[in-house]
């Protein structure tokens, strides 16, 4: 019963949590073998649908809390994100849900923090940025380049 349950909620670009390595990640594609191609960071696996179980959110806030910058960020500016280490998947997730937190407590701007690394987020996060219409502007953050300051409306 709960197989099925499963296989409902696996699709492209679901958070999956590997079983066997104990590794979060998405799902990129469904193979015609029935099985699953999920991307972990920068590597691909081919996965089983019993090999994997869908990501949790309380699995992310473990992740999350292990980085410990994360508690003190947000006790210290509680109007920014952290994307470090996350997929652009999961990067979504967590910008969405920062940005309607920030336009429920009323907040003039979100500090996106995204790093320097391959530049993938930083693109990312423009790309979305730029298509929220509750998002009237947002820039590079010129004292640190590895992060965006977005103003809302």
């Amino acid at each position: 019963m709960a197989k099925s349950t499963a296989s409902d909620n696996l699709e492209v670009g679901s958070s999956v949590r590997l079983k066997n390595l104990k590794k979060s990640g998405v799902i990129i594609q469904r193979l015609k073998s029935g099985g699953f191609l999920v991307q972990v960071g920068n590597m691909k696996y081919r996965c089983k649908e019993d090999e994997l179980e869908a990501a949790t959110l309380s699995s992310k806030k473990k992740k999350k809390s292990r980085k410990g910058s994360s508690q003190s960020t947000r006790s210290s500016s509680p109007h920014s994100v952290d994307l470090h280490g996350l997929t652009v998947a999961e990067g979504e997730i967590a910008l969405d849900n920062a940005l309607n937190a920030a336009l429920l407590k009323n907040c003039d701007a979100l500090i996106i923090i995204h790093g320097h690394g391959t530049g993938t987020m930083q693109r990312f996060v423009a790309r979305y940025l730029a298509s929220q219409a509750y998002v009237a502007r947002f820039q590079i953050d010129q004292q640190n380049t590895g992060q965006t300051i977005a103003y809302l409306r």
